[in-house]
């Protein structure tokens, strides 16, 4: 008997399919495919891309913020979540260990504050202190501003700016250069000058780990001979 051409190719599709059906069926179950691992292997993959996507867009923000000169912190954020809350920044950002943040000038925050974070355009996340006069005269029902707190282990050293109010006396920055210096606190700028009521108001920058130092530093200058007050620039006392 002779077959039509035609008529082999839609009998050999069906036995293939037939045999198709079989093997799935005499297939291990642990080898079936599964709805729930192709949304397992979907969900993977859009993880992935948004990675992707973070990341570049932290890249294009990171390169804006050096052009300006801004001094900034990159995201080396893993892929699994750290054992430890550490981030390079020091600061963890809604959750987040490692984002792409920046601390103000107006109030510079230090370990040990109370901070809050608002999302800049291009910049990251600039950090501030609760009780910052930009803090406490902003809408804070904007979605901009997201909760952030400092991580377990910060190693980091901030820079903190101190406002010293004394006597016009001689030896007062002398005084408080080596009080300073037996602190072995590092000073970054030292600015001093003559109120209008004959005092002398001395601005010193110094390098910090946290509140707690800075505290103890503060008030170990105001036990110096001659010092009315010691506070953080533009900020209330501590």
């Amino acid at each position: 008997m002779r077959m039509d051409k035609k008529a082999v190719l839609p009998i050999a599709g069906a036995t293939m399919a037939a045999g198709a059906a079989i093997g799935l069926m005499m297939m291990p179950k642990k080898k079936k495919p599964s709805a729930q691992k192709a949304a397992g292997r979907m969900k993977e993959e859009m993880t992935r891309l948004g990675r992707l996507e973070r990341q570049r867009a932290e890249h294009e923000a990171m390169q804006a913020a050096v052009s300006s000169g801004e001094t900034v912190y990159p995201s080396t954020a893993k892929t699994s979540a750290p054992a430890r809350r550490h981030s390079v920044s020091g600061i963890i950002v809604e959750g987040l260990d490692n984002c792409l943040v920046k601390f103000s000038k107006c109030c510079t925050p230090v370990p040990g504050d109370k901070v809050v974070g608002f999302i800049t355009r291009g910049f990251g996340v600039s950090i501030h202190k609760k009780d910052c006069t930009n803090v406490v005269n902003a809408d804070l029902s904007s979605d901009r501003w997201v909760r952030t707190e400092w991580a377990s282990t910060v190693k980091e050293t901030f820079k903190s700016t101190i406002d010293i109010i004394g006597s016009d006396r001689q030896g007062l920055l002398a005084d408080v250069s080596v009080t300073l210096s037996n602190m072995r606190v590092p000073i970054h700028t030292f600015m001093a000058r003559e109120t209008k009521d004959n005092h002398s108001h001395i601005q010193v920058t110094i390098g910090i780990s946290d509140l707690e130092q800075l505290r103890s530093i503060m008030s170990s200058l105001r036990k110096i001979s001659g010092v009315v007050s010691v506070q953080r620039s533009n900020q209330p006392t501590v």
